[in-house]
């Protein structure tokens, strides 16, 4: 075996080796628990002593740690990714990059979902006629449908039109009905 050969296969275990490492550490990180001990991996483990029946260390709502986590730390995994992060963001990046341009179609995929903002709804430029009173919704709304059997707008915009013109329609009968109360109580007498 050639010792180029030779020095590609150690450095080829060697990264085999730190992957192995960095994904068991990242597992410790993440559950926050240490690795069983191989050794004595089958006998049980020993169980603490507990207090006598009917004796407390604690008094009844008292905690047992008053202080409590501090507020706005950080778990022991997230800040294992932010490091792992930070340190190689440029050369994933990278390599997500090169994926990408050579074909890669899921590193395309992905890298066009964060760079490309996702596509948002244009204005709508359309001229209703003015509302104030409900035939002039429904003036709105023959206005909208001559629109949309000449092509000017979408079908998708007449949804947005017409959710527009019910909320107004909903704003005009709601002023009218307190109108109509007002003159009701003022007819009455009654005025709160």
């Amino acid at each position: 075996m050639p010792a180029a050969v030779a020095g590609e296969c150690v450095i080829e275990t060697i990264r085999w080796r730190i992957e192995l490492l960095c994904n068991l550490a990242w597992r410790r990180a993440v559950s926050g628990k240490k690795p069983p001990h191989r050794k004595n991996s089958s006998k049980p483990a020993a169980r603490a002593k507990t207090a006598p029946k009917g004796t407390n260390r604690w008094q009844r709502g008292q905690s047992g740690n008053p202080k409590g986590r501090p507020q706005g730390s950080l778990n022991k995994a997230t800040i294992f990714a932010k490091e792992m992060t930070l340190e190689n963001l440029g050369e994933v990046i990278a390599a997500m990059h090169k994926a990408a341009v050579e074909g890669n179609v899921q590193a395309q995929k992905f890298l066009i979902s964060r760079v490309v903002p996702p596509a948002r709804s244009q204005p709508l430029e359309f001229e209703l006629p003015p509302i104030e009173t409900p035939k002039d919704i429904v003036k709105a709304f023959d206005a909208i449908w001559t629109a949309v059997g000449a092509g000017e707008i979408s079908l998708e915009d007449m949804d947005r039109l017409r959710f527009f013109l019910e909320s107004k329609q909903k704003a005009i009968e709601g002023t009218e009905l307190a109108a109509k109360i007002e003159r009701i109580e003022a007819h009455l007498g009654t005025n709160r």
